[in-house]
């Protein structure tokens, strides 16, 4: 009988392995202006105009919640509070809505985006999502933000990071971490193809949100596995 030798813990690449190659991976963008998709939700509507003619090409505007999964397409959402979603949430309405992408979209950046002064009870939420922005923001300001987000959004180490955050709040063992850590630093440093390794250790953990978490993880190295191939 052979027996595999059992990996070590100085065998495992981490997170800090992707940090010190951070300058290299700057050169890969798998997000910018024309691709990034942004979503405004709000039922006043909002005049996208003046940032497409900025560059920002891809922008929708909703102005009403109707599914969950109509979300998943976008990367950047910016949600108003009155007047969106009161069948799901009466009180806290698009706030609720708000928290509720990020919790099942983890990677996407999700703002708030209101014209009144909220009471304090609504401010608890902009800790579930990445802020509170006015309505009243210019457009120049709004551009600022995005291409924050942007940077972000192309940053493997920052998603990493967010996800594994997500990951033990949703009660992932640290060995089961360590081990779905070093799959996604293989698959980007090392071009492995790590998505099957991924899957199969998200589904011995068996907890429906911990897969969902890790399919954005995949999605990541699936970006930069093709862009290996290019």
């Amino acid at each position: 009988m052979i027996f595999k030798k059992k990996k070590e813990i100085k065998d495992y690449m981490t997170i800090e392995d992707l940090e010190k190659s951070r300058e290299t991976l700057k050169e890969v963008t798998i997000k910018d202006k024309k691709n990034v998709r942004v979503l405004f939700l709000d039922d006043e509507g909002f005049d996208d105009e003046v940032l497409k003619s900025l560059g920002y090409l891809d922008i929708d505007v909703k102005e009403k919640y109707e599914k969950l999964s109509d979300f998943e397409k976008y990367d950047i959402i910016f949600c108003d509070i009155n007047g969106i979603a009161k069948e799901v949430d009466e009180v806290y309405q698009g706030a609720a809505i708000a928290k509720l992408i990020k919790k099942t979209y983890p990677l996407k950046k999700v703002f708030i985006f209101s014209s009144k002064q909220q009471s304090l009870d609504f401010y608890k939420f902009t800790n579930d999502v990445d802020g509170m922005i006015p309505k009243n923001t210019k457009n120049a300001d709004l551009a600022e933000k995005i291409d924050e987000c942007i940077n972000v959004l192309n940053d493997p180490v920052e998603s990493w990071k967010n996800l594994r955050k997500q990951l033990l709040e949703q009660g992932t063992s640290p060995a089961s971490l360590t081990v779905l850590e070093d799959y996604y630093v293989r698959g980007i440093l090392k071009k492995e193809n790590t998505i099957s390794l991924m899957e199969e250790e998200a589904r011995k953990i068996n907890i429906q949100s911990i897969v969902s978490i890790m399919g954005c993880a995949i999605e990541i190295v699936k970006a930069y596995l093709e862009l290996k191939k290019q």
